[in-house]
């Protein structure tokens, strides 16, 4: 132990985790039991310390392998995985979940150990949650109601025989990568350096069941060239009644924020009352409006993208986090990345090989891409139904 001397003064960030430390130890002590199983080291530091679980992850795994790039399948694979364990009622956590799936068919991508393991799966959305029964592994809930709300109204507009179009963005290169571009909020766009723009160019397209519907090839990505590209391509050529799929892409919009103080002005206050469908009377006063305010819950955020292409007759659905291969488009792309390989194209003919292969790719496996996706949705309807009804007979969540 360090020596200590009496007048060092305790920096004023530690003195909160220290009394916490001291608090749950106390807590535990006069229990005469421990508050969280010796196993579960991670929740033991962060129940001690009353830190963030975000905060104390950057240093769990700080040596761990970042793989953020999990597809859809290998997060129904943990899905059905994590479903096992909760109809056998028992509690997984990592390792439990780790080893049954070194030990299984359901392999998925080999991780360097557990470290990488627990790294992906936090990545995705899946974490320690406590219940009346202990901690255990469970889904991001707000992943899970945002895939569910996703698939429901997908399936809602296609079955009314709604004409989808899926918007997207690629960084083209003629080394045949199809990426999505990278993006910083904090600089009006993203040029890595010459090379990169002299390898390949930025690909704004809309794809439909009618194939590619329209492109514009540009050397920067941006919110300006995005927004040209809205106005000049898809409001122009996108029949009134669309619905226009997209993911949260920075480029796409930010969330418009709808929060309602006392100095809003009264039309402010009203104009909020109507979006969220409550009722109210014009002669009430800014005190009483924003009393009514009060207690109800703030409405959707809303996207200024959404609402322009709302204004112009179109739905716009916004693909769930970490489910991109929910869209045919994304799995097009990677069709057309395995037919170009191997290929030598001069630089001059990248731009007609790229619309090219598209064109092929879209010809010949639009149709059992689209399979694939309807599929998929049903697999995570049937998913999501069968783990309510196992944790729900299982456990209880603390709230």
């Amino acid at each position: 132990m360090a020596d200590y001397d009496e007048n060092t003064v305790i920096d004023k960030k530690i003195k909160p985790i220290l009394h916490t430390i001291l608090s749950n130890c106390k807590v535990e002590a006069e229990n005469k039991c421990l508050q969280v199983p010796l196993n579960e080291f991670e929740e033991r530091v962060a129940f001690y310390t009353g830190l963030p679980k975000a905060m104390l992850n950057q240093v769990f795994f700080s040596n761990a392998t970042k793989n953020n790039e999990q597809s859809i399948r290998h997060r129904i694979v943990i899905l059905k995985a994590l479903l096992k364990f909760y109809k056998n009622e028992h509690r997984p956590n990592f390792k439990d979940l780790y080893n049954y799936l070194c030990m299984s068919k359901l392999k998925i991508t080999t991780f360097k150990n557990i470290d990488d393991f627990r790294y992906a799966l936090i990545s995705m959305g899946f974490d320690y949650r406590k219940t009346n029964k202990g901690s255990m592994i469970v889904e991001d809930a707000e992943i899970t109601f945002e895939r569910y709300n996703y698939i429901k109204n997908y399936k809602k507009l296609r079955n009314a025989k709604i004409r989808m179009a899926y918007v997207e963005e690629r960084y083209i290169t003629k080394h045949f990568t199809f990426n999505k571009p990278d993006f910083d909020n904090d600089c009006p766009y993203i040029v890595d350096n010459e090379k990169c723009l002299a390898e390949g160019f930025y690909f704004y397209h809309v794809l439909s069941d009618a194939g590619l519907e329209n492109y514009i090839i540009t050397n920067k990505i941006c919110v300006a060239t995005y927004q040209k590209f809205v106005v000049d391509v898809l409001f122009r050529h996108l029949k009134k009644g669309c619905a226009v799929v997209i993911d949260n892409h920075p480029i796409h919009g930010k969330l418009i924020d709808q929060t309602i103080t006392r100095y809003h002005t009264k039309a402010d206050m009203l104009n909020w009352l109507r979006m969220a469908n409550i009722p109210y009377s014009d002669s009430m006063c800014k005190a009483e409006l924003y009393e009514l305010i009060s207690r109800c819950k703030k409405p959707s955020s809303g996207y200024e993208l959404d609402r322009l292409l709302n204004a112009h007759g179109h739905e716009v659905l916004r693909l769930p986090s970490g489910c991109d291969e929910l869209s045919p488009s994304v799995l097009l792309w990677n069709q057309v990345k395995e037919d170009m390989k191997g290929m030598k194209i001069d630089d001059t003919q990248l731009e007609n090989a790229i619309i090219s292969a598209v064109t092929k790719a879209h010809k010949h496996s639009w149709k059992p891409l689209n399979k694939i996706t309807y599929e998929t949705e049903n697999t995570l309807l049937s998913l999501y139904a069968s783990t309510e009804e196992a944790l729900d007979k299982f456990v209880q969540f603390d709230v």
